[in-house]
């Protein structure tokens, strides 16, 4: 993940990739992206390879 004043993006290959919708991890947990943007509006269930994880406002909640 990236940040700049426009957001937190996601990166594949240090290439910005608008496609990807699912959760990425930084230094402040894990959040669900949502075509390359952290998507603070998204309340729900995510899966990834460590599970499937409760997102509250964007961020995986433990």
């Amino acid at each position: 993940m990236a940040v700049n004043e426009y957001g937190w993006w996601y990166m594949t290959n240090g290439a910005l990739d608008l496609n990807y919708t699912g959760l990425a991890v930084n230094e402040y947990g894990w959040w669900y992206m949502t075509n390359g943007t952290v998507d603070f509006t998204y309340n729900g269930l995510a899966e990834n390879e460590y599970g499937v994880w409760n997102v509250v406002n964007g961020h995986v909640e433990v």
